[in-house]
C-alpha cells in the first residue's frame, strides 16, 4: 500500500524551469529567452530561488497575461 501525502490546499510549491515552462504552455527555451527575464515576470517576483518558481505566482501570471 502506498501512503499518500495530504497537504493543505493553500500549500505553495516551487518547481524548476521545465515545469514552469510547462505550466505556461511553453517550451523551456522560449521560457528562458522571452518570459523568465521579462520586466513583468521579474516584477512579480515569481522566481523564489535560483531556478525555482512559485506555482501560485505562475498561475497568477498566466491569468494576467491572457
Amino acid at each position: 500500500m502506498v501512503a499518500r501525502l495530504k497537504l493543505p490546499p493553500n500549500q505553495k510549491f516551487l518547481v524548476g524551469v521545465i515545469e514552469a515552462a510547462g505550466l505556461l504552455n511553453r517550451n523551456a527555451d522560449y521560457f528562458d529567452k522571452n518570459i523568465r527575464y521579462s520586466r513583468r515576470f521579474l516584477d512579480m517576483n515569481i522566481e523564489k530561488q535560483g531556478g525555482q518558481f512559485s506555482t501560485e505566482l505562475l498561475k497568477k501570471y498566466s491569468v494576467e497575461m491572457k
